[in-house]
């Protein structure tokens, strides 16, 4: 992560994706899935594919994870929403918030990206 993302990031215990994000990195992912299958597929990449990540809780009917990830010392608080576009299309917010006083150093951007990385090698987003 650059440097000048870590000193953004050194007061602000948060980061989300949404639809203009100035980043591209935080932009919400579109996916030709189902709401329904995008939900299976999160839930198999949160449990398989990122160690130190724990489902706590889901709420299938609003399409929200609520994940705890722990890496090194910190832990932080990750909530995953699945959004229906259309019948077969879907898109996938995130928003990740380190838990303390103090800034998260880029950890939440560091989830964020983890996160659709994994993703998108199991389900590819729409372009």
């Amino acid at each position: 992560m650059p440097l000048s993302k870590v000193f953004t990031h050194f007061l602000r215990n948060g980061e989300e994706t949404r639809e203009k994000h100035p980043d591209p990195a935080l932009r919400t992912q579109t996916y030709r899935k189902s709401k329904k299958d995008m939900m299976a597929a999160v839930q198999q990449v949160v449990k398989h594919k990122l160690p130190g990540w724990q489902i706590v809780h889901i709420e299938e009917e609003h399409g929200e994870l609520s994940v705890v990830g722990k890496s090194g010392l910190s832990t932080s608080d990750i909530v995953i929403t699945v959004f229906s576009i259309t019948p077969l299309r879907s898109s996938v917010d995130v928003a990740s918030s380190r838990r303390g006083n103090l800034g998260d150093f880029g950890t939440s951007y560091t989830n964020i990206t983890k996160f659709f990385r994994a993703l998108n090698r199991e389900v590819p987003p729409e372009s």
